[in-house]
Protein backbone atom coordinates (compact mmCIF):
# COMPACT_ATOMS: atom_id res chain seq x y z
CA UNK A 1 0.00 0.00 0.00
CA UNK A 2 1.48 3.52 -0.82
CA UNK A 3 0.95 6.02 1.41
CA UNK A 4 0.51 9.91 0.25
CA UNK A 5 2.83 12.08 1.46
CA UNK A 6 3.01 15.15 1.72
CA UNK A 7 5.83 18.15 0.83
CA UNK A 8 6.12 20.94 3.54
CA UNK A 9 6.11 24.43 2.22
CA UNK A 10 9.14 26.91 1.93
CA UNK A 11 11.14 24.76 0.65
CA UNK A 12 13.15 25.31 -2.52
CA UNK A 13 13.14 22.10 -5.10
CA UNK A 14 16.54 22.72 -5.99
CA UNK A 15 17.32 21.90 -2.18
CA UNK A 16 15.66 18.52 -1.92
CA UNK A 17 11.95 18.18 -0.64
CA UNK A 18 11.90 16.80 2.68
CA UNK A 19 9.11 13.99 2.90
CA UNK A 20 6.70 14.33 5.72
CA UNK A 21 4.59 11.36 7.18
CA UNK A 22 0.66 12.23 6.61
CA UNK A 23 0.72 11.91 10.57
CA UNK A 24 2.03 14.35 12.16
CA UNK A 25 2.73 13.75 16.40
CA UNK A 26 -0.59 15.20 17.48
CA UNK A 27 -2.10 13.03 14.95
CA UNK A 28 -0.08 9.81 16.17
CA UNK A 29 -1.39 11.15 19.78
CA UNK A 30 -4.74 11.22 19.39
CA UNK A 31 -5.24 8.03 17.02
CA UNK A 32 -3.08 6.02 19.69
CA UNK A 33 -5.71 6.88 22.46
CA UNK A 34 -8.58 5.54 20.02
CA UNK A 35 -8.93 1.70 20.59
CA UNK A 36 -8.79 1.37 17.00
CA UNK A 37 -5.84 1.44 16.12
CA UNK A 38 -4.47 -1.39 14.48
CA UNK A 39 -0.76 -2.89 13.95
CA UNK A 40 -0.92 -2.10 10.48
CA UNK A 41 -1.72 1.60 10.96
CA UNK A 42 1.34 1.65 13.57
CA UNK A 43 4.02 -0.28 10.93
CA UNK A 44 2.40 2.46 8.19
CA UNK A 45 3.23 5.32 10.68
CA UNK A 46 6.51 3.90 10.87
CA UNK A 47 7.64 3.44 7.24
CA UNK A 48 6.35 6.52 6.56
CA UNK A 49 8.35 7.66 9.52
CA UNK A 50 11.30 6.45 8.42
CA UNK A 51 10.85 7.72 4.85
CA UNK A 52 10.90 11.03 5.97
CA UNK A 53 13.65 10.74 8.34
CA UNK A 54 15.76 9.30 5.33
CA UNK A 55 14.31 11.78 3.16
CA UNK A 56 15.39 14.81 5.72
CA UNK A 57 19.14 13.40 6.18
CA UNK A 58 19.64 13.51 2.31
CA UNK A 59 18.49 17.28 2.65
CA UNK A 60 20.65 17.94 5.27
CA UNK A 61 23.64 16.30 2.85
CA UNK A 62 22.42 18.04 0.05
CA UNK A 63 22.26 21.18 2.05
CA UNK A 64 26.08 20.96 3.01
CA UNK A 65 27.22 19.93 0.09
CA UNK A 66 25.24 22.95 -1.98
CA UNK A 67 26.82 24.96 0.75
CA UNK A 68 30.49 23.94 0.19
CA UNK A 69 30.06 24.56 -3.56
CA UNK A 70 29.59 28.01 -2.71
CA UNK A 71 25.55 27.72 -4.75
CA UNK A 72 23.56 28.84 -1.78
CA UNK A 73 24.90 31.95 1.02
CA UNK A 74 25.18 31.09 4.57
CA UNK A 75 22.56 32.33 5.94
CA UNK A 76 20.14 30.20 3.58
CA UNK A 77 22.35 27.44 4.81
CA UNK A 78 21.64 28.39 8.59
CA UNK A 79 17.62 28.79 7.15
CA UNK A 80 18.00 24.96 5.84
CA UNK A 81 19.60 23.95 9.11
CA UNK A 82 17.06 25.34 11.20
CA UNK A 83 14.09 23.76 9.59
CA UNK A 84 15.87 20.22 9.56
CA UNK A 85 16.85 20.51 12.76
CA UNK A 86 13.45 21.32 13.80
CA UNK A 87 11.29 18.48 10.89
CA UNK A 88 14.37 15.95 12.60
CA UNK A 89 13.33 16.47 16.29
CA UNK A 90 9.10 15.80 15.12
CA UNK A 91 10.77 12.60 13.15
CA UNK A 92 12.59 11.46 16.56
CA UNK A 93 9.21 12.35 18.87
CA UNK A 94 6.78 10.31 16.36
CA UNK A 95 9.54 7.85 16.46
CA UNK A 96 9.32 7.19 20.33
CA UNK A 97 5.31 7.59 19.84
CA UNK A 98 5.53 4.48 17.25
CA UNK A 99 7.86 2.60 19.64
CA UNK A 100 5.22 3.32 22.58
CA UNK A 101 2.73 1.94 20.60
CA UNK A 102 4.08 -1.10 19.42
CA UNK A 103 5.43 -2.05 23.18
CA UNK A 104 1.98 -1.58 24.25
CA UNK A 105 0.71 -3.85 21.22
CA UNK A 106 2.76 -6.32 22.32
CA UNK A 107 1.87 -6.04 25.73
CA UNK A 108 -2.26 -6.76 25.05
CA UNK A 109 -2.93 -10.13 23.78
CA UNK A 110 -5.03 -10.61 21.50
CA UNK A 111 -3.99 -7.86 19.34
Amino acid sequence: MQSQLNVPSGRSAEIGLPVEPTSDTEELTRARNSSAVTLNDVIRWQTENRASSKQLRLDKKLAVDRRLAKQITFAEYQALNSTSKEQLAECKKRSQIILSELTRMAEIPGR
